[in-house]
C-alpha cells in the first residue's frame, strides 16, 4: 500500500510542475 501512495505523491508533484497556471492547487490532499 506504501508503494501505491508514492507513486500517487509523485504523480501529484509531477502535475504541479507540468501546470503552473494551479498553484493553489498545489496539494489537493491537504484540502
Amino acid at each position: 500500500m506504501q508503494q501505491l501512495q508514492n507513486v500517487i505523491e509523485s504523480a501529484f508533484e509531477r502535475r504541479a510542475d507540468i501546470t503552473p497556471g494551479k498553484r493553489g492547487y498545489r496539494d489537493p490532499r491537504s484540502g
